[in-house]
């Protein structure tokens, strides 16, 4: 990739699961290097599943709030102007249990991918996740997200 600026495209948000996640940068922007990913969560909000990525690593910065992250296997409040880093096969997972809004930026490759399919699909279904797990597995494991346990229904 040559030293270039990246062009400003407008940003997409989409809904997931009560967050709301907003591209800043694509992985087309970048050559599928990275792409980085605002994450804005409401009080209160559980987070994905206990998962890890077997190739990919995972940087976040937090930008407001105090959400915490599942790591080493404890839960740990992160604040404004923190950053960490969740390497490959580490089992990981993000929420905000407080009573305010939080957000925060993930840069890794793909999640922009990740998070525009993932929505587009949950629209088409009638409840989350979806009755075939296999095609959920397969659609996680093609984005390098591997769960700690199948997810159960809500």
């Amino acid at each position: 990739m040559s030293t270039q600026s990246l062009q400003t495209t407008a940003a997409t948000t989409v809904n997931i699961m009560g967050a709301s996640i907003t591209i800043l940068v694509s992985s087309d922007q970048t050559e599928g290097i990275y792409s980085v990913v605002e994450v804005a969560t409401p009080p209160r909000l559980p987070g994905p599943p206990l998962h890890m990525h077997k190739r990919m690593t995972e940087s976040f910065y937090v930008l407001s709030g105090t959400p915490e992250l599942f790591l080493d296997g404890v839960w740990t409040s992160v604040s404004p102007g923190e950053s960490f880093v969740v390497p490959s096969n580490t089992l990981h997972s993000y929420r905000n249990p407080t009573d305010r809004p939080a957000r925060f930026l993930a840069v890794a490759p793909g999640h922009d991918r990740f998070f525009l399919e993932i929505a587009e699909w949950m629209q088409r279904e009638p409840s989350w996740p979806p009755p075939d797990r296999q095609a959920l597995g397969q659609f996680l494991s093609r984005h390098d997200t591997f769960y700690a346990a199948p997810p159960t229904g809500a």
